[in-house]
């Protein structure tokens, strides 16, 4: 993931800056990414002799795809499911570990509930099912297992998907065209992707978006 940068003598490439001026969002690795585009942004302008400009349109991956989830719920092009907040799902990895028997042997549950939260989120992004770790014979493999499948079959009951799931739900959504594709994006300091997000710009792509990429 990309740091944010305090060179003051950084900047944003020509191109980069010129889809900003026309409206173009701008997809960043994480927050810290978006924060860095929006600062060089200003400075540019400010630079420029500008007296007043619109808000850059810049935002991590994950805050876009919750964007577009909930824009969606709101203007009732889905009703299901439910996307769930990162603190949902906590108490959710929480409540199953401390009612496993697995779970009357950890101390701290909390900490577990993180790891247990971490896993099931990397599984997603590298679509990698739980099943497959059986193999490792190790007392965390072992008790993971077990939470992470009562964790999904409880997802699936109430209707709900946490933000690990969005990527599958947002794909399976444009696949139906029950979700419009923006027109283009560009992607900034997007290195390294994992399959899940690999798999979404390949979606937006075949809907039509056009994509940009700007290291």
């Amino acid at each position: 993931m990309s740091g944010e940068n305090k060179n003051p003598n950084a900047s944003l490439p020509a191109d980069l800056i010129t889809q900003l001026d026309r409206g173009v969002l701008v997809i960043t690795p994480n927050e810290r990414a978006a924060r860095r585009v929006r600062r060089l942004y200003d400075q540019h302008k400010q630079q420029m002799g500008v007296a007043v400009w619109s808000t850059v349109k810049a935002m991590s991956l994950n805050a876009w795809l919750k964007r577009i989830w909930n824009d969606a719920v709101t203007e009732g092009r889905i009703v299901s499911p439910v996307l769930i907040s990162q603190e949902h799902s906590f108490a959710l990895w929480e409540q199953i570990i401390r009612a496993s028997a697995a779970g009357k042997d950890i101390l701290n549950i909390s900490g577990a509930a993180e790891l247990a939260q971490q896993a099931f989120d990397l599984l997603h992004l590298y679509g990698v099912p739980a099943r497959k770790f059986l193999p490792l014979d190790s007392a965390e493999t072992r008790a993971f297992h077990p939470w992470a499948t009562q964790y999904q079959k409880r997802l699936n009951k109430e209707k709900w998907t946490d933000e690990s799931g969005l990527f599958s739900a947002v794909i399976h959504l444009l696949a139906e065209k029950s979700l419009p594709a923006p027109a283009g994006i560009c992607l900034y300091a997007m290195e390294d992707l994992r399959p899940a997000e690999e798999s979404l710009l390949a979606a937006l792509r075949t809907s039509g978006c056009t994509i940009t990429e700007f290291a």
